[in-house]
């Protein structure tokens, strides 16, 4: 199967770190958190992009409340 756009980009915990721009240490935090979406396979922990785009989206609409 080719990956095309319907198929939904996978972030490493080293990209998410990226991404955010936070250390590792939080990087691991936060896809230990009980609400964020991460994917673990085996020993692996991938973050689909859109999912991470929409808990972002909520994290800020509570921080505003």
């Amino acid at each position: 199967m080719e990956r095309g756009e319907d198929m939904n980009e996978l972030l490493t915990v080293k990209e998410l770190q990226d991404y955010l721009g936070v250390g590792r240490s939080k990087a691991y935090e936060i896809v230990n958190a009980p609400d964020f979406p991460a994917l673990r396979i085996g020993r692996n922990i991938r973050v689909p992009k859109d999912l991470l785009e929409e808990w972002i989206i909520e994290n800020v609409k509570g921080e505003l409340n």
